[in-house]
């Protein structure tokens, strides 16, 4: 009541706030999180060895990336990944059932859990990549992870594993190379992967919004 402007981070927020509160709805600005330019690296890294597909964040149990583990084992069986041709790396917080997963699934070979690293570690990996792994579950419509930001800064390819709702029209805007997989899609997800792998490694470019936003 007091304040002169209230921040939020997604329109979604702000127009329930502005429903709640329609006389301070005036008051609520939508301020989205972002990336800081000192966090990314001053030259483009080199890209090598095989395919890197990479996720940057944490996994829990009600949201293991498992459509995108069970588009890589029929890959896998198909002949079309390989351990020398393609690398998965998550990077963020352990979590035993993905492990287990990953196990069960029989691809200890391709997909790497490296466990919490410094920000700057976390931010080099995400600049490597060459397919940027983005998860929102679909009960988490309204949604706008905080790594998509950092994928968007890097201008490489995100593969989304999204819903329908604000961060897919988000990153629709935004972004220029998205290959956009719904939840629990697993014939969507292989044959997003397959595209990007045929495609081969690109180079890293940032969409024009996003570069403008950059300066």
């Amino acid at each position: 009541e007091r304040a002169a402007e209230v921040t939020v981070v997604m329109p979604t927020i702000a127009a329930r706030y502005g429903k709640r509160y329609p006389a301070w709805s005036s008051k609520v600005r939508v301020l989205y999180n972002g990336f800081d330019p000192e966090d990314l690296p001053s030259a483009p890294p080199t890209q090598d060895g095989p395919f890197r597909i990479t996720y940057t964040g944490s996994f829990y149990p009600h949201t293991p990336p498992s459509t995108l583990l069970a588009a890589l084992e029929s890959l896998k069986a198909a002949g079309t990944v390989s351990a020398d041709r393609v690398r998965v790396e998550f990077l963020g917080r352990p979590e035993t059932t993905v492990q287990a997963e990953i196990e069960r699934r029989g691809l200890q070979d391709l997909v790497h859990l490296r466990g919490f690293r410094p920000l700057k570690e976390a931010v080099e990996a995400a600049s490597r990549a060459d397919l940027l792994y983005l998860l929102i579950p679909a009960h988490f419509g309204e949604a706008l992870s905080d790594k998509m930001f950092t994928y968007l800064a890097t201008g490489n390819p995100i593969l989304a594993e999204v819903p329908e709702g604000e961060c897919k029209a988000f990153l629709s805007e935004w972004a220029d190379r998205v290959s956009f997989v719904a939840p629990g899609d697993v014939d969507g997800m292989r044959a997003a992967i397959a595209d990007s792998i045929r495609r081969g490694r690109v180079p890293a470019a940032l969409s024009p919004k996003t570069a403008a936003f950059r300066g």
